[in-house]
Order: structure tokens, then C-alpha cells, then sequence
């Protein structure tokens, strides 16, 4: 029987666990019993091995096999050594898969599923879900019930919406009595850039730019509490706004809203600002979030 404290090297682990699946001919078992007994660190070139051997498997465990098969090459993450980083590079998993929409808002998040998609075991997935939980509020743990994707209603996109702008105006203030050299630069950098990405109509890349463009004054505002009650909203409405279409014109016309900022700062008129970004935020985005949740409906 294979222990845990036995092992402190992924060669060799990986190793007595392609023997240990060989003795055995019983894939699916082998790896489960092994994933949840050495935390995650098995080998991708072991486990690769381990899939495609065919020890006379059930109907029910070659589809597992296949599923395996299939979503590992499709993740593709690097499962390091240390408990503490797993924990890290699963919660940015699943923080990326719930932005990006691999799950539906409200949708119920299986353990299960994930443990078999990012071959983990259930412990750095349950500390991932608390985490996103308790610190960016995009899932909702429910006892006795389950774990959720965050859901939105009318009332919520106006408080984000909201909270947004006050959060936004106070960093700008901060950032710019602070460091207002570094903030334009780096606004002026990566406006740049999205001269570049509006003429290829890369969606995905323009919603990067324009988050980093609004993290700027965060960022420069060198304030922990700021840094904080961003963390709350801002992967909420990435989630929500991935999920959103978005014209050419649209694009268009929030780039040349960068612009107007990035002038209005060059000419320290941060009132302006302040000011502008009200509308600058909520332009469009408050009625097409509605028409989200209604196609929801």
C-alpha cells in the first residue's frame, strides 16, 4: 500500500505510481486512489500512461478514461509540489473558467467534475471555492446544497455599476496625487495597444486592455483598502461582461473615451475626470447587462 509520507520526490512517485497501476490493471481506481493520496502531483507523462493502458475496463470507466483524456490536454495546467501552491493555480483556474463562461451564471459546480477535469483531489478545490467565495464573491457556498456561480439581478448591476464609479473616482484621486507620472505611462502604453486590438476586432483582447486601462488608478493608489473593494466587484463584472457582445463601434467609441481620460490627466484636470467617468463606466453597459439577464430569464 502506497503511503504518503513515503514520498517526497515527483520522479519517484510517479513512478511506483505507473507501477502500482500496472500490478493492479485497474486504471480509473489506481488513479483516483493515488490523486487523493499524494495531493496532487502526479506526473502529466505518468498519467498519460495511466490513461491509455486497457485493462479490461468497464463501459463506465472507458468513458471516464476517454473524459480524462479529453480534458486534460484541454486545460493543461502545471500541478506544482507544495499544497499551497496547488491551492493558487486551481483557484485561478476556476476563477478563469467562471469569467471566461465555462459556467453559466448560477450554474452548480461539481467537485466531482472538477477534480476528474484538473486532476486534483476535493481539498484545494473546496479552499479555492471558499476563497472566491469570501473574497471576490463569485461563487455561493450553500449548505447541505452545493456550490453556485454568482447570480445577478437588476438591482445588482446597478450597485456594481455604482460602486464602481465611487470606487474608481476616489483611486483616480489617489493615484494621481501620488504618482501621476507612472499613471500615464502605463495609460499611455496601453492605449497604445488598443489602437492595435480595435483594428482587429479581437473582443477577449479589448476587454484585457480596457480592465488593465481602469486598474491603473488602483494600482497607483497604493491603498490596500481601495485595493481591497476592488477585489470584491471587479471579477464579477468581468464575468458579466465576457459574457456580453460587443460591436466594433462599441469598442470604437470606449477607446476614444480612454483618450479623452488620458488628455484630461495630461492636463492634471483629474475633477474632469472624475466626473466623466460616470458616464464614460456605465455607457451601455447597465442596458445590455439587463438584456444578459433577460436572455437568461
Amino acid at each position: 500500500m502506497l503511503r504518503k509520507k513515503q514520498y517526497n520526490s515527483k520522479a519517484n512517485v510517479s513512478y511506483l505510481i505507473y507501477q502500482q497501476a500496472n500490478l493492479m490493471k485497474y486504471t480509473i481506481t489506481t488513479i483516483k486512489y493515488v490523486n487523493f493520496l499524494i495531493s496532487d502531483i502526479l506526473d502529466p507523462l505518468i498519467l498519460n500512461k495511466l490513461i491509455t493502458m486497457e485493462p479490461g475496463l468497464t463501459m463506465e470507466e472507458k468513458k471516464m478514461k476517454n473524459r480524462l483524456k479529453r480534458d486534460f490536454s484541454h486545460i493543461s495546467i502545471e500541478i506544482p509540489k507544495s499544497i499551497t501552491q496547488v491551492t493558487q493555480v486551481i483557484k485561478e483556474k476556476i476563477r478563469e473558467m467562471i469569467i471566461h463562461g465555462d459556467f453559466d451564471l448560477g450554474q452548480a459546480i461539481s467537485e466531482n467534475e472538477l477534480s476528474n477535469i484538473l486532476m486534483v483531489s476535493k481539498t484545494p478545490i473546496r479552499e479555492a471555492f471558499i476563497w472566491l467565495s469570501y473574497n471576490e464573491n463569485l461563487v455561493n457556498i450553500i449548505p447541505r446544497s452545493g456550490t453556485f456561480v454568482f447570480s445577478v439581478t437588476d438591482e445588482d448591476i446597478n450597485d456594481l455599476i455604482k460602486m464602481r464609479v465611487i470606487l474608481e473616482q476616489g483611486a483616480i484621486r489617489e493615484a494621481m496625487e501620488k504618482n501621476a507620472n507612472n499613471v500615464i505611462v502605463e495609460l499611455s502604453n496601453i492605449l497604445s495597444k488598443s489602437a492595435k486590438i480595435n483594428a482587429e476586432r479581437d473582443t477577449q483582447a479589448y476587454l484585457k486592455l480596457d480592465h488593465d486601462f481602469h486598474y491603473v488608478f488602483v494600482k497607483y493608489a497604493d491603498n490596500k483598502y481601495i485595493s481591497q473593494a476592488h477585489l470584491l466587484i471587479s471579477a464579477r463584472l468581468l464575468a458579466i461582461r465576457y459574457r456580453l457582445d460587443f460591436t466594433a463601434e462599441y469598442i470604437t467609441s470606449s477607446n476614444r473615451g480612454h483618450a479623452t481620460i488620458l488628455d484630461m490627466l495630461k492636463n492634471n484636470n483629474v475633477e474632469g475626470v472624475c466626473n466623466f467617468i460616470t458616464h464614460h463606466i456605465g455607457s451601455g453597459f447597465t442596458e445590455r447587462a439587463r438584456k444578459l439577464l433577460a436572455l437568461k430569464a
